[in-house]
């Protein structure tokens, strides 16, 4: 009796599953529809996909805190990207602007959304000039936030913060900008600032529990989502059919390695909206750049880690 009972809640939880994945689906094909009935695939967000995925699937506690954060932060970052775009100022200017007010609207928010630097990136990556990105970003991030607001009820009450992990935000700004430097001077600026990477390494920035295993994984999986998004883009006719076939392969990707990475989504539908990606190329580009980072990050932590013990063995020293 307890054993059918147990495969019964089990049946129960995976069918939950299946319709929250569903949900998530469902919102992403809506925008890629929209994008392509408006001739448009600056409509097209991908960042959507991982705040989807992130806040209707994994129930990310962090990212639901706030509801009306899931609208105020992205809409915002992503305007300020758009019109930093339009500034006659190198690429490389751009995404320092877009970085430093990011960090600092985060920290303002009290909120620590990292999915909020790529919406403000995505438009410098992209060159996008269309006023329907802003649209886009609106209309969708008010969908997500409204259907977490019915998920987890309207109550502000109910609304909690994070502390928000200064000093290693800002030193994984600075990381950041030392990347930046580095394709810059090497001529390679294409490859400075790809979203998903961007969000997953200031997550790990503040995790306690990040190692060098954690790191290899998430870049397997990014590098191979990148693969697989730019391949099915560039040889399917169908949108749709292509976004289905990349999230299925990120999420069999996932479930093999047993994470949980909503950015993942966001990068096999990142080929979508730019210029006329080679899959390999883009997908080591994803993958030197991710590695270059979490590198950078674990080095980082390790050096914190030493600062702490000898802070403590200094205070434990009598007078």
């Amino acid at each position: 009796m307890k054993y059918l009972k147990d495969k019964t809640s089990s049946f129960i939880k995976e069918q939950r599953g299946f319709i929250r994945y569903g949900k998530g689906a469902a919102m992403v094909l809506f925008m890629v529809f929209t994008a392509y009935f408006f001739e448009d695939r600056e409509i097209i967000l991908p960042e959507l996909a991982a705040l989807s995925i992130g806040c209707l699937v994994y129930m990310n506690s962090e990212w639901r805190a706030k509801p009306w954060d899931l609208f105020k932060l992205p809409t915002a970052t992503a305007i300020a990207g758009f019109f930093i775009n339009m500034l006659a100022l190198p690429l490389l200017v751009k995404l320092i602007i877009a970085i430093a007010f990011t960090i600092t609207l985060l920290f303002i928010a009290k909120n620590f959304l990292a999915p909020a630097l790529a919406t403000a990136l995505l438009p410098i990556v992209t060159n996008c000039t269309s006023y329907l990105f802003l649209w886009s970003i609106v209309f969708f991030t008010l969908l997500l936030a409204i259907s977490v607001l019915i998920r987890d009820g309207r109550s502000v009450k109910n609304e909690h913060s994070f502390a928000v992990p200064k000093l290693g935000m800002m030193t994984y700004g600075i990381i950041i900008l030392m990347w930046f430097s580095v394709c810059y001077w090497t001529g390679h600026i294409e490859m400075a600032a790809i979203p998903p990477v961007i969000v997953v390494g200031l997550e790990n920035s503040h995790k306690s529990n990040f190692t060098i295993k954690i790191g290899i994984r998430q870049i397997v999986v990014l590098s191979i989502a990148a693969l697989a998004g730019s391949y099915f883009f560039s040889h399917i006719e169908y949108p749709a059919i292509s976004v289905l076939l990349s999230f299925f392969t990120v999420y069999s990707l996932l479930r093999l390695m047993k994470m949980n990475l909503p950015p993942a989504y966001a990068m096999s539908i990142l080929p979508m909206v730019l210029h006329a990606v080679n899959p390999f190329d883009f997908s080591l580009r994803v993958f030197i750049m991710a590695s270059v980072i979490f590198l950078s990050i674990y080095l980082m932590k390790k050096q914190e880690s030493k600062l702490r013990s000898m802070v403590q063995v200094l205070r434990k020293k009598p007078e």
